[in-house]
């Protein structure tokens, strides 16, 4: 049950550290521009 239990522990470990550099990635985008041109 101990092997189990670090398992478990090992991967909520990767799931808070990927989310993480999810978060550190989306904070450091530059804000993007779209310029919408319809044509008649």
């Amino acid at each position: 049950m101990k092997k189990f239990d670090a398992q478990v522990e090992l991967q909520k470990l990767k799931i808070e550290a990927t989310k993480e550099v999810g978060i550190a990635y989306g904070n450091n985008q530059q804000p993007e521009t779209t310029n919408l041109v319809f044509a008649q």
